[in-house]
This record gives structure tokens, sequence and C-alpha cells, in this order.
């Protein structure tokens, strides 16, 4: 299945039907967001997403979610996608953002795992070269969930990867890997937080840059322990 985006609207024409599938609405909220400034805009502004659902113990094998910008002028997308894996399930989900023109890309991703879910989130980064990309994705994770992602960052002039994840429930397993390859007077910056609400979770975070010109690589990276949070196991590497 593949589900397209044209500037920030469903393609009906371009896009394959999914049983999984339906249109975000704007109701039914089941992640808690942080109070961030452009969630905060994307929440006051989006018109349109992605409510992707999988049942429980459900392999639901690939599945495409594409954001295409032709713009020709200043412009402004804010998608709004919601991903909900349940007990037992699993999903590979690959992202793909790419366009032309000057634009503001600004999408938000939230994604709620149940007990033994399984998503692997893949994302490429391709947006315009005058465009800026400022993508925040917020994960809330259930006991021995997984969730794995990586992100290859490579478009747009000024651009944010910008990762939450809550461990909420015990045995959970983090990776939040990325690759940044920039040059000219690009900027790429890669955010995450990860909280370890729960005991006996693990997190690991790699990213990896490459550099040319004048363009700038950021990574900044916390590890968030409760209290209560026992045996805890937390990495990270950042080599540039």
């Amino acid at each position: 299945p593949c589900v397209v985006f044209t500037n920030g609207r469903y393609d009906e024409m371009r896009s394959t039907a999914s049983s999984f599938v339906t249109r975000w609405r704007g109701d039914d909220v089941n992640v808690v967001i942080p109070d961030l400034p452009m969630v905060t805009f994307n929440t006051a502004v989006a018109e349109d997403g992605a409510c992707v659902a999988v049942t429980d113990a459900t392999d639901a094998g690939t599945m495409f979610l594409v954001s295409a910008v032709n713009v020709s002028d200043q412009a402004v997308i804010t998608p709004r996608h919601r991903v909900s894996i349940g007990a037992g399930a699993s999903l590979t989900l690959i992202e793909i953002a790419r366009g032309i023109g000057s634009y503001l890309h600004s999408p938000v991703v939230e994604i709620l795992l149940g007990k033994g879910a399984v998503l692997r989130h893949y994302r490429l980064q391709d947006d315009a070269p005058a465009a800026v990309h400022v993508t925040t994705v917020v994960v809330t994770i259930a006991e021995d969930a997984s969730y794995q992602s990586f992100t290859l960052n490579c478009g747009a002039r000024l651009s944010r990867n910008e990762t939450h994840v809550s461990m909420i429930g015990s045995g959970g397993d983090v990776h939040l890997n990325a690759a940044q390859l920039l040059s000219g007077a690009q900027l790429g910056d890669v955010t995450t937080v990860i909280a370890h609400e729960a005991p006996h979770c693990a997190s690991r975070q790699t990213v990896k840059s490459i550099l040319a010109g004048s363009a700038r690589g950021v990574f900044q990276g916390r590890i968030e322990v409760a209290r209560g949070a026992q045996k805890t196991d937390g990495y990270q590497m950042n080599q540039t």
C-alpha cells in the first residue's frame, strides 16, 4: 500500500487502498503530545493526514507514506499522521518527503505501540533545496514493544527531525538511528528525547553526519530515567 499526500492533501488518484488506513480528521487523540511550539502550530492549522491502525496480532507488511510538494510560491504544508499498532502486531512504514519550490513542511506523526507490537519506521527527508523541513514524531511504547527508526536527512536548506519517545511499559526496546548528508549552506538538526518511565527498557541512538562546504550538522540527544525505571540501558553515539 502507498498513501500519497500532494501539497499536504490526500491524493486519492495516486494512492492505493488499504484496510489499515483512513483519513485523519482531528479527533480521537490517543497519544500524549508534548507542549512544543511546532506541534502547537501543526495542531492549529493541520487539515489532513493519514490514520494507520493495525489490529492486534496482525502482520501488516510494508506500507509507504509519501509527501509530494510542488508549489510556485511560499506555502505551508502541515499534515498530521497517526499510527496505532495493536498488541502483538507489526508494520514496516517507509516515509518519503520530496518536493519542488519554496515552502515550510512541518508534519507531526503520533505513534502508539501496544503490548509486544513492532514498528519499523524508515524516513527519507529529501525536500526541495529552498524548503524548510520540521518533523516531530511522538511515540508511546507499551510493555515489550519495539520501535526501530532510521532517518536519512539530505534535503531542505534547514531541517529538524525531532523525536520524543515515552517508554511506559517494561521490556520496551527503541532504536533511533539517523544519517545526514549535507552540503553547501544546509543545516540539519536531529533532536531526540527518550523517557525511560518503566524498568528493564533499552534504547540505542546512533547519528552519523557527512558534511561538505559550509554545511552544519546538529545532534541533540537526551535520555530521561524515572526513579522507578530500574535496569535501564541507554546508549548514544554521534559521529561526524
